[in-house]
């Protein structure tokens, strides 16, 4: 759990990615805002974005945010915190989550408290673009038990990569505008009720990646290669407890509308540089009801979920001016699922956890063909996911324990029209995960250690789907094989003098692949995109408090180990390895508060992602740098 009024300011003016990333078993890739893939722990399935679910479920209180979509990258203006579950989850937040979950936050709307506040933010990096950004919120009592939370913001984040064949400078650049609101009631006698829309529109000018042999954070593009992410949420959670048992049930539905362009590395035959579009909209229903309680001793908890996702993507090759369809393909699941957990002391000092999820997923893979038809295989799977854990108190201050689970991926289809009359449709299997974990948390007082957790695990991870490119950097999808992850997780907190703070947190990891009948992998390697070591330390001093004002200053450095882009043998091309350090300092006085940030304080320009055109990725070398050293100035106030 990171409460987001103590993270590191360089990191919360940013993007949930950015304050995640403090958490070494996060990773992600670096396509740029609002089109990344999360990665939790080692489930690493593919680089490339397309209709497999995401290995982790994000969700923005009891709202799952995204299905097969990438991760919107929503802005941290006003939130509460960001919790990050270790997978797989699949018994609790859905068979698919097999990497984890992302929770966010929100500040809830406070029928007590009538108050605002807003926020402006100048960003400038070093050899790049210079940007400003603004952000406000404000809470309305209704009565004397309803309010109205509403937040909005705008962010433009300045660019830093120069296209030497179009003779432009910083083409990278962003702008983000977005606002939320949250209506909460208790006039309906014993139920809250809480209502929640979102909206965010994200647009890139163009891809940050650069070409190492042109420069490291240069280019040569016949066309620009921009993106845009529009993302809404309409959501409805109603609850209420009683003196034994709590309800919650919530229903959201949320909109992804992403679009892509790329140089399609061709010419036609009036000689004009071609390219290749991609619209996608995802529709996401989803719903759950779920009850808990406790007797003693004895917790409970029991729940139904189903979900509805609708992936739909349109491909477009041609001029700007003369764009071609090239393909339509809808792929839509259906998910209906049952869980329940108990949690008992069997023994003094002893819990033992026990649960089960009973899921029945159903996909339709629809290519339309226009004129010709649809080609619609169909396919049902049944999975029964159990959990089992046991915990020892080992005493007031140290717990120890060990746990056993397993989640799925539904499988879909593949289909590949040569012949009308005789398409091929290959049906790929779904993935199946056996988890182990043992660990151990507690303190070391006599040391200054003031929080201590350590944990071991391993993962069998069968048929592997991914998302990947065949030789001409066209998407699809298959098994690539199937993996084993080791890893090992370390973190602590400690207190060494009065008024700093240290916190340490490791992770290392080693996977193998293993080769599958007409799978993709043909030797054993290691998983995409997942360092074997990345390690965070973060220290922070108040250098003076008083009533009415507060001086800290910190850093926080992150190291992530080597990686590779793809399983695909011609993609096995090197990324990571790379340092990062920030500075930080944060001034409170009265309702106001300054904050000075260098990001990339040393300038590091290491490579953290090999991919930004997948027609040119197999022709040349590709990089995405770290963004230049970046000097930040942010101002808020409370009213």
């Amino acid at each position: 759990m990171l409460d987001l009024a103590e993270i590191s300011p360089a990191r919360a003016s940013g993007g949930i990615e950015d304050i995640a990333a403090s958490l070494p078993a996060f990773t992600t890739t670096h396509l740029g805002p609002g089109r990344n893939k999360i990665f939790i722990r080692g489930f690493a399935d593919s680089s490339f974005n397309g209709p497999s679910q995401s290995t982790t479920a994000i969700y923005l209180d009891e709202y799952r945010l995204v299905y097969s979509a990438p991760n919107p990258d929503l802005r941290s203006t006003d939130l509460r915190s960001i919790e990050l579950l270790e997978g797989p989850q699949g018994t609790l937040y859905g068979a698919g989550s097999i990497g984890g979950t992302l929770r966010i936050g929100q500040n809830a709307p406070d029928p007590l408290d009538l108050s605002a506040n807003a926020s402006a933010e100048l960003t400038s990096v070093e050899g790049g673009g210079t940007a400003g950004s603004f952000a406000g919120s404000f809470n309305l009592p209704i009565g004397d038990s309803s309010a109205l939370r509403v937040v909005g913001y705008r962010q433009n984040l300045p660019g830093y990569i120069d296209d030497v064949g179009r003779d432009l400078e910083n083409v990278n650049s962003s702008n983000i505008a977005g606002w939320r609101a949250s209506f909460a009631t208790t006039v309906f006698s014993d139920w809250d009720v809480q209502l929640d829309v979102l909206q965010q529109d994200l647009d890139t000018k163009d891809g940050q990646y650069s070409e190492p042999d042109i420069g490291t954070y240069a280019r040569s593009s016949a066309l620009a290669e921009p993106f845009s992410s529009d993302v809404s949420l309409a959501g409805l959670t109603i609850s209420r407890s009683w003196d034994s048992a709590d309800l919650v049930s919530a229903t959201n539905w949320t909109e992804s509308d992403l679009e892509t362009r790329f140089d399609f590395n061709s010419v036609s035959s009036d000689g004009v540089s071609e390219l290749f579009e991609e619209e996608r909209n995802v529709q996401l229903l989803n719903h759950e009801t779920r009850i808990n309680g406790a007797a003693g001793n004895f917790k409970w908890l029991a729940g139904v979920s189903a979900l509805q996702n609708d992936d739909r993507r349109s491909q477009f090759i041609g001029t700007e001016a003369d764009l071609d369809d090239f393909e339509v393909l809808k792929v839509g699941t259906r998910e209906i699922a049952g869980f329940g957990e108990v949690n008992f002391e069997p023994l003094d000092r002893f819990d033992l956890t026990l649960g089960l999820r009973l899921v029945h997923t159903r996909t339709v893979t629809e290519l339309d063909l226009g004129d010709q038809g649809d080609i619609e295989p169909r396919r049902g799977q049944f999975r029964a996911l159990p959990t089992l854990a046991l915990g020892y108190r080992l005493s007031d201050d140290w717990y120890a324990y060990g746990r056993y689970q397993e989640g799925f991926r539904a499988g879909g289809s593949t289909i590949v029209v040569d012949d009308i009359n005789d398409p091929d449709i290959e049906n790929f299997s779904a993935d199946e995960v056996t988890y182990y974990e043992a660990g151990i948390r507690g303190s070391f007082p006599a040391l200054s250690i003031t929080q201590f957790s350590f944990s071991l695990s391993y993962a069998d991870w069968e048929n592997i789907q991914s998302d990947i490119i065949d030789e001409d950097g066209f998407p699809f999808t298959t098994n690539v094989g199937n993996g084993e992850i080791y890893s090992a997780n370390l973190s602590f907190t400690a207190e060494p003098w009065n008024g700093i703070e240290i916190e340490t947190r490791a992770f290392l990891s080693r996977s193998d692949t293993i080769a599958i009948e007409q799978g993709v992998i043909g030797d054993e390697g290691e998983f995409p995109n997942i360092p074997e070591l990345g390690i965070t330390l973060t220290a922070r001093q108040s250098l003076f408090e008083r009533e009415q004002s507060q001086l800290r200053i910190g850093a926080d450095y992150t190291f992530v180990s080597e990686s590779i882009l793809a399983l695909q043998p011609d993609l096995e091309l090197d990324q990571g390895n790379l340092s990062v350090a920030n500075a930080w300092l944060d001034y409170r006085f009265g309702r106001n508060r300054l904050t000075l940030t260098i990001r990339n304080l040393f300038d590091e320009s290491d490579n953290r992602f090999s991919f930004g055109n997948p027609f040119t990725v197999l022709e040349q070398e590709q990089a995405t740098p770290l963004q230049p050293r970046t000097f930040s100035i942010a101002i808020s106030r409370e009213f």
